[in-house]
């Protein structure tokens, strides 16, 4: 069961014990947190042939009792954005771009977003009446002059997007 230890809210309510509750980045890579009676950590758990390997983040804290310095206290954000400089294989869960071919990489409970993929969604969400689909070419949106293109819905699209917005 994964848990929401990306919030710093969410782990100060969490009971102190020695297993880590774990949040699942990917098949083979999760971040762990141990909440202590006084010191907590963030550990990693990797699987390789079939085995988990847990280690300890040494020489930082979770950013719990005090706030994330980027060094020696560090947020979830950061303890990825740390993992992401290492040799580890983390990709968007959208387009399936590896973290090393992308600006930015955001984690959520057991996913990835890029930050080409938000773009994506910001243009779907801006353009939310447009009545076609957006004209992708080479995985990038088509924009003209600085709006994106749609392609017109074809009467068996539109009489099936009639059935799923019909409220009996």
């Amino acid at each position: 069961m994964g848990f929401q230890i990306n919030d710093p809210e969410v782990r100060r309510r969490l009971d102190s014990r020695a297993k880590p509750y774990y949040l699942r980045l990917s098949d083979s890579l999760s971040i762990g947190y141990r909440k202590g009676k006084t010191v907590s950590r963030w550990v990693i758990r990797r699987k390789t042939g079939g085995r988990h390997h847990i280690t300890t983040v040494a020489g930082v804290l979770p950013d719990d009792a005090r706030p994330a310095d980027g060094r020696t206290v560090l947020d979830f954000q950061q303890l990825v954005e740390k993992l992401m400089t290492t040799k580890e294989k983390l990709a968007c869960s959208f387009c399936a771009k590896p973290h090393t071919q992308v600006a930015k990489l955001v984690a959520g409970p057991g996913v990835f977003i890029c930050n080409e993929c938000v773009a994506l969604c910001k243009l779907y969400m801006d353009e939310e009446d447009a009545k076609g689909t957006l004209l992708m070419e080479g995985g990038k949106p088509v924009l003209r002059d600085g709006k994106p293109v749609f392609t017109p819905f074809t009467e068996a699209e539109l009489a099936a997007r009639r059935v799923l917005l019909r409220t009996d």
